[in-house]
């Protein structure tokens, strides 16, 4: 019975939030995708739009140390004022993630770049796409009236070398799999459950009943991003 009472719940916040809430235009933080050869240097200027007010984040920055070397990081266009930090002690030591900490006693409610960063691509580097992986910690993200601010953050694509001929048989093996997936029934109850209990769980809830209405938001977002996975 629990099952299906979660079901419901799924369904209603679905039919009351919209089912494609998790496409949301606010802090959408992104970059280009990069193209580079070996032995090159590349410059990442990490991008936020969509900006309704910001006071303090923390950013999360994993990267394929085994085909980039990290060179610097440096704040960015709204972020050149206030308190700019990272984790980075020494860049030979970084082995492939670090963390962006930045703070001001105001917010700015301007779109613009966050910080940019720079790698040099290998000369061992191997041909193909890479990704650049962006998350945040959302108790280190607010604005001035030091309310929670949740980001959207995409992931950042790196192409090296000659990434046509690298990539070509695992495209192939994705739309294969994805033609796979479109032939079978819908979503079922059993993963949509699963998604929504996950969801319940990051909020630190005991169930769906507990949820405010913007955790209710929240955990329609999540679901939604991982229907769109399945």
């Amino acid at each position: 019975m629990k099952r299906y009472l979660c079901f419901f719940f799924v369904i209603v916040l679905t039919l009351s939030i919209g089912f494609n809430a998790f496409a949301s235009d606010n802090y959408v933080i992104s970059a280009d995708s990069i193209t580079a050869k070996q032995g090159k240097t590349i410059t990442i200027p990490l991008r936020l739009t969509g900006n309704k007010g910001l006071m303090g984040f923390r950013i999360s920055i994993k990267y394929p140390n085994n085909q980039l070397i990290l060179t610097d990081v440096s704040s960015g266009s709204v972020t050149k004022d206030g308190l700019f930090n990272t984790t980075i002690t020494d860049y030979y030591s970084v082995k492939g993630k670090f963390d962006v900490v930045w703070s001001e006693s105001k917010e700015f409610k301007d779109n613009g770049t966050l910080f940019i960063m720079t790698y040099q691509v290998k000369e061992t580097a191997e041909d193909g796409e890479y990704s650049i992986s962006v998350t945040y910690s959302q108790e280190d993200t607010f604005n001035e009236d030091f309310k929670d601010v949740k980001l959207n953050c995409s992931p950042v694509k790196v192409y090296i070398g000659n990434v046509q001929q690298a990539t070509t048989q695992p495209k192939q093996t994705t739309e294969k799999q994805s033609t796979t997936a479109n032939d079978k029934d819908s979503v079922s109850d059993d993963y949509l459950i699963s998604s929504l209990n996950q969801a319940i769980d990051s909020l630190h809830k005991n169930d769906a009943d507990s949820l405010t209405q913007e955790e209710q938001k929240t955990a329609v977002k999540y679901v939604n991003s991982r229907i769109d996975s399945y």
